[in-house]
């Protein structure tokens, strides 16, 4: 996706990478999610034999539907005050503020005038880096293209959502 903005010439990037699609039966609970996810991890190394860490890490955080970020919802939450945990950036957005500030600082003491990249891996909702394309949009134009590496297809729709907000703001062609 590449937006136009105060930034010469900002993209946005996400970085994905495919999973295995594990199909879920009609009817399936999120209850279930555990007892599924065991299951086809059981069938998984019966029919083709041991699995490493990194395979069962994989799965067990980012598979489609089974996987711990696989089924982010409104309905299942994992960040922020119902969820499993909370992050600095869902408490203030002073955090990324003041990173966006040292990067415009760190751009400007090294001369750099040329283009760079800003890169969040896990990037949860996006909301750090929000903040950061915040402060950043205070500034002097800058080259700059963003990237966003996440493997959970539910939690890459979520990040857009923040970050399409914002620069679009910075464009002033959102008003608030």
């Amino acid at each position: 996706m590449v937006i136009a903005t105060r930034f010469k010439n900002f993209r946005f990037n996400t970085v994905r990478q495919f999973s295995q699609t594990i199909i879920t039966p009609p009817g399936y609970a999120p209850m279930q999610k555990i007892n599924h996810l065991k299951k086809f991890l059981v069938d998984k190394i019966r029919t083709s034999g041991p699995i490493t860490v990194a395979e069962y890490m994989k799965t067990s955080v980012s598979a489609p539907i089974v996987g711990y970020y696989g089924q982010f919802s409104e309905d299942q939450k994992v960040f922020g005050e119902k969820g499993d945990f909370i992050t600095s950036p869902e408490l203030t957005q002073l955090f990324g503020e003041m990173i966006g500030v040292w990067v415009f600082h760190e751009l400007a003491n090294t001369g750099h005038k040329g283009s760079w990249q800003l890169v969040e891996l896990g990037p949860g909702r996006a909301q750090l880096m929000k903040d950061v394309l915040n402060a950043l949009a205070k500034f002097n134009d800058r080259d700059a293209s963003v990237h966003l590496v996440e493997t959970s297809d539910a939690l890459i729709n979520e990040q857009e959502k923040p970050c399409v907000y914002i620069l679009l703001k910075a464009q002033k062609i959102l008003h608030t």
